[in-house]
Formats: structure tokens, C-alpha cells, sequence
């Protein structure tokens, strides 16, 4: 289950691991969808959070499900925070945030925040199996299509390593002799018939055509490809490595939304795109100087490491003549050495080598390289300021100086999941295509598999 309360934070990153077991457990044990209502310490069940229940003398709202234990400690307890995502994010202070005494030291406290972050990121039970029902749904109309088709699940919802808004995604694996896209526009066919679908869009790149699917239902995304079984092991090694080095999870996470609000992850706009941001994360801990040094290991926490790793790559990394890999326990190499130097009019490139395909640069086709490291540069240099500071600041850390509250990943954390309009019909309910001029309403242009 979802980990909401706080979990054992006096660890380095070489107990990672065991502390997030340990807590997992724990936190098993309690009942399910408890969490810690922010600066207040008060254990809150999550249908509380949106019960509009009696106000404080102040006139903020309560969790009506604790409003008369809490009626006796008065407004005091509720003063700091409201009862919304929404007037949460207005107060610039992030819904996971806790407040704590102790550490008071800026690594630490970035460690913690960095957990807290994990724990309010990652999906609950339900959410789990909401996912997997869309993709229930998702192959029982291609093997209606196609019946000895097989359907694998790739990518961040198998590593771990998702947002709340990111969406699932879905290879189909086909024995008949079709092309990608002609397989696409039948499975979208297929899916509005069976009236599961809100909205669809299909991208049809040469390189990997891709089939976007909302779910009714849910509103819930998947996105739908054809083969490209290299996904599939791309996913297998990610999921080998995160083993290895749990540390990844909360610091992958952490980035895919720093990115995402600088328009900075989505490949195909030009960004770092997800696995390309991993391969950089799961490098710079491979080559850290804690990997090779087990006390070093047990004492390095996450915020030092979030803090390295913005330094490394803004300062320390020579993009122009070093290459990354992340095979056989991860090394750099000579970009000319490997014809891959980097064109004297170009943009800036990171040539990162596919652990899938050692003659594919993961960094080739990132178009952004340049504005993303200067975002990591002006990260490192927010940090610096906490880290130089006489005596840290008492307030978040991460949260808004990198990031912040509007996110839809964390804004509408707990309301991303509702019905959606039917496939060609507005949000009441009628037909969406609007009467012409002349009278006559336009009909829903079919999708032509054929085409």
C-alpha cells in the first residue's frame, strides 16, 4: 500500500532499501489510506482530506472526520495549512512536506523531503488496480482482433519509477504482417466500439507510431505501440538496476517532475525523455565516490546525492568530449574515439550509449540539451545558497525554490481519477460536433484502418 505517514529517515542510501521495507511493513500493519495531515502531525484517513466538515473560530475548513478530537486543541492546530491540494498550492507549501526539528542539517532535510516526495508520488492499491484494469481492457480488444497477439506492459508504471500523471504503456506484439500504424487505427476502431474510450490520438511518426487512449471510465491514459520489443528489455534492465541501486527511485522521480514543469522530459518535443533521464541518474551513482566506498555508501544521503548530482552534470561533465555508459558497472568514453563527436554548430549534445544497443546515442536526437543543463545549473546554485547558509532555512527545501505546487501531478494528486465524456460528446452528455450553418449536423469521421 501506498506509504503515506513518515518513514525511518536516520539512513544513508546504503540502507535505502531495508528503511523502505521496513517502513512499507509498518505502514501495512495501520489501516489503509492514513496519512499525516501536513505541519500538524494529525493521522487523517484520505476520505477525511475532501470531507467539507465544520470550520475552525478561524474560519478554516477541518477534515470533518477529526473535527471533534480536534475542536478541543482549537484553530491552532489547523492554522498553518487548509484542506485542499488546490489552497495548498496557493500557499506555496507542498502537500508531503512535514515539519521536523530534527536534522537540522540541509543534506538531511533534503533526504527526508526526498522520501516524503516518494510517498505521496507513488500510486495506492486502488490505483494499481485501476491500471490494470484499463489494461485488461486494452488487450482483450486486441486479441479479439487478433487472436494469437500477445500484449506486454513496458516503461515507468514496471520500473517504479512513474509520476500520478503518467500514463501506462502498452506493446503489442503481433504475428500477422501489418504495419504499426494500420495495427493501430484497427485497435482504435476496435476500443471505441466497444465504447471504453474518451479521447484518442495516434501519432504516427515513422520511427514509433503511437496510439494515445484515454479511458472513459477513469480518465486514465495508455499509450499503445506496435512490436518494439527493445522496449520491453529496456524495461527489464531498468528494473535490474533499480535493485542494485534503490537510490534511483526517489531521485528519478524527483527529476521527472523538475523536468516536466520546464517542458523538459517529453522526447518527442525535444527533451530528455525518461529512460535517457534514468541511464543519467543510474551513471552518476554508478560513478559517485560513495559507490566504491561501503562507509562512505551507508553515510551518503539523498540529499547530498540530489545536491552531486546537479553540480556533475551543470560543472563537472565535459558533454563535448565525454561519452556515458551504464554497462558493466558504468564508465565514460571518448566521443571521438567512437565517431560520436559532437558538431562544431550544433546544439549541445550528452551522448549517452544505449545499454540495449551500444551504436544507438540515447542523446542524439535530445534537442533541449543545452536548457537542460542550465536547469540543473541554476538547481545546483538554489541548493548552494541552503547548504552555505549560516543556519538553514526553515522551510521546504525542494519546494517551490525546483518545483511547484501547480503541477497536475500534484495539484489534482487525489482527483486525477474521475468519468470522462464519451468518445464524440461534450462534458453534458450531448453530441460534440456542432450543427453547420446550413442546418445539417456533421457525423463523426470514421477512422479508416485501411489508410
Amino acid at each position: 500500500s501506498l506509504i503515506w505517514g513518515a518513514m525511518p529517515r536516520r539512513w544513508g542510501v546504503g540502507r535505502f532499501a531495508a528503511a523502505t521495507a521496513g517502513a512499507r511493513a509498518a505502514v501495512a500493519a495501520e489501516e489503509e489510506g492514513a496519512l499525516i495531515w501536513p505541519n500538524t502531525g494529525e493521522v487523517l484517513r484520505l476520505e477525511q482530506l475532501y470531507d467539507r466538515g465544520p470550520r475552525s473560530p478561524g474560519g478554516r475548513k477541518r477534515p470533518g472526520g477529526v473535527a471533534q478530537e480536534a475542536e478541543a486543541d482549537g484553530a491552532r492546530r489547523w492554522a498553518a495549512i487548509d484542506d485542499s491540494l488546490e489552497e495548498v498550492a496557493q500557499a506555496q507549501l507542498p502537500p508531503w512536506y512535514l515539519a521536523r526539528e530534527q536534522p537540522s542539517g540541509v543534506a538531511m532535510r533534503m533526504h527526508e523531503e526526498l522520501l516524503d516526495f516518494m510517498a505521496f508520488v507513488r500510486p495506492s492499491d486502488q490505483e494499481l488496480a485501476l491500471r490494470r484494469s484499463w489494461i485488461t481492457s486494452i488487450q482483450a480488444a486486441a486479441l479479439s482482433l487478433w487472436a494469437h497477439c500477445t500484449v506486454h506492459i513496458f516503461g515507468s508504471w514496471c520500473t517504479g519509477l512513474c509520476l500520478p500523471t503518467s500514463a501506462v504503456d502498452v506493446a503489442v506484439a503481433l504475428m500477422e504482417t501489418l504495419r504499426p500504424t494500420t495495427a493501430l487505427k484497427h485497435l482504435a476502431e476496435r476500443l471505441l466500439q466497444r465504447g471504453d474510450v474518451s479521447r484518442l490520438e495516434l501519432s504516427q511518426a515513422p520511427r514509433a507510431p503511437v496510439l494515445r487512449v484515454q479511458q472513459r471510465s477513469t480518465g486514465l491514459w495508455a499509450h499503445v505501440v506496435v512490436g518494439r520489443a527493445s522496449w520491453c528489455e529496456s524495461t527489464r534492465h531498468t528494473i535490474s538496476q533499480v535493485e542494485v541501486l534503490p537510490a534511483t527511485v526517489p531521485l528519478v522521480l524527483f527529476l521527472k517532475l523538475f523536468l516536466d514543469q520546464r517542458d523538459l522530459l517529453d522526447a518527442e518535443r525535444g527533451g530528455l525523455g525518461s529512460y535517457m533521464l534514468f541511464c543519467l541518474v543510474l551513471s552518476f551513482l554508478q560513478r559517485h565516490p560513495s559507490a566504491g566506498d561501503q562507509e562512505m555508501h551507508a553515510a551518503t544521503s539523498l540529499g547530498q546525492l540530489l545536491f552531486d548530482f546537479f553540480r556533475h552534470y551543470a560543472h563537472e561533465f565535459r558533454p563535448h568530449a565525454e561519452g556515458i555508459s551504464v554497462l558493466d558497472g558504468g564508465s565514460v568514453f571518448d566521443r571521438a574515439a567512437r565517431g560520436w563527436s559532437p558538431s562544431p554548430t550544433g546544439p549541445l549534445s550528452f551522448c549517452v550509449e544505449s545499454p540495449m544497443d551500444p551504436k544507438v546515442d540515447l542523446g542524439a536526437r535530445v534537442s533541449k540539451m543545452a536548457i537542460v543543463r542550465a536547469a540543473f545549473g541554476h538547481a545546483y546554485q538554489v541548493l548552494a545558497t541552503d547548504v552555505l547558509a549560516r543556519s538553514p532555512p526553515q522551510r521546504p527545501l525542494l519546494c517551490p525554490q525546483l518545483v511547484h505546487c501547480g503541477h497536475p501531478a500534484i495539484a489534482q494528486r487525489y482527483s486525477l481519477v474521475k468519468e470522462q465524456p464519451g468518445a464524440f460528446e461534450d462534458a453534458s452528455g450531448g453530441v460534440a460536433p456542432a450543427a453547420e450553418a446550413g442546418g445539417a449536423a456533421k457525423r463523426p469521421r470514421r477512422m479508416d484502418p485501411a489508410s
